[in-house]
């Protein structure tokens, strides 16, 4: 999940010009932030296997 620099700049910028507050940059930020308000309990553990910690 790697998002370049240009492509980040480009979120950025069109989310501060749209007046939004939160702004999720890259690849899998949108899925990350669902999965998190979605299981708030076990997003830690859920992570922590993805990434093998």
């Amino acid at each position: 999940m790697t998002t370049t620099p240009a492509d980040c700049a480009r979120e950025i910028v069109d989310g501060l010009a749209r007046g939004n507050n939160r702004l999720l940059v890259g690849n899998g930020a949108k899925a990350l932030h669902w999965i998190s308000r979605l299981f708030p309990n076990s997003y830690g553990a859920l992570m922590r296997r993805k990434l093998g910690i």
